[in-house]
């Protein structure tokens, strides 16, 4: 009689869903994040690598043009 009762009650069926749809979010963002994991990581590499030669670069006013100069074309003339 007990589990018949049990079986047969409603209560607590909101958290079993809140439960199951939370689950199934998070699958899915598991399963997103790991379809674009490469890709990601790809696109994170190329701009660490072209910010690393951009800051290897120096910029500086003093330096500006000496490359330029050695070749024996200045754009400062």
């Amino acid at each position: 009689m007990r589990l018949k009762t049990f079986f047969g009650s409603d209560a607590g069926a909101v958290t079993v869903d809140w439960l199951v749809l939370t689950a199934a979010v998070f699958g899915l963002a598991t399963g997103v994040i790991f379809a674009f994991d490469q890709s990601v990581t790809g696109l994170a590499d190329a701009v660490d690598d072209t910010m690393v030669e951009i800051a290897d670069n120096d910029f500086s006013l003093e330096t500006f043009g000496q490359e330029d100069e050695a070749d024996g074309a200045s754009e400062l003339d």
